[in-house]
């Protein structure tokens, strides 16, 4: 993990720039990489504070958890389901753009 931070054995490196989410998606993978995921709260702490220190505390940034395939089963990069969500969700019922919002993003406005 030469140019990124490494977190539980992931490189994390988050790259600037307004892009879609398979726009980002593919300049991971043109990097050897993937979108990363944080699979519990202490990973997801440490890549949001890596985030907001490298592009911007008012920025989001994608991360690799989608429901594309299908609409409200969550699956990382790999498809494999995922366990650790940290989202609200009772509030604002998110997500809740149905088959308009398919992809996540790590909110850099979020305490």
């Amino acid at each position: 993990c030469l140019r990124g931070k490494k977190v539980d054995n992931k490189c994390y490196l988050p790259m600037s720039g307004e892009k879609t989410f398979h726009k980002a998606s593919d300049d991971c993978i043109l990097h050897g990489g993937t979108l990363g995921w944080a699979e519990d709260e202490e990973e997801n702490q440490a890549l949001f504070q890596y985030a907001r220190k490298k592009v911007g505390k008012n920025r989001n940034i994608w991360i690799g958890v989608t429901d594309i395939t299908v609409e409200g089963t969550w699956v990382d990069m790999r498809g494999t389901p995922v366990n650790y969500t940290n989202w609200e969700t009772v509030t604002s019922q998110q997500p809740d753009g149905g088959s308009k919002e398919n992809c996540v993003a790590l909110s850099g406005l979020a305490n």
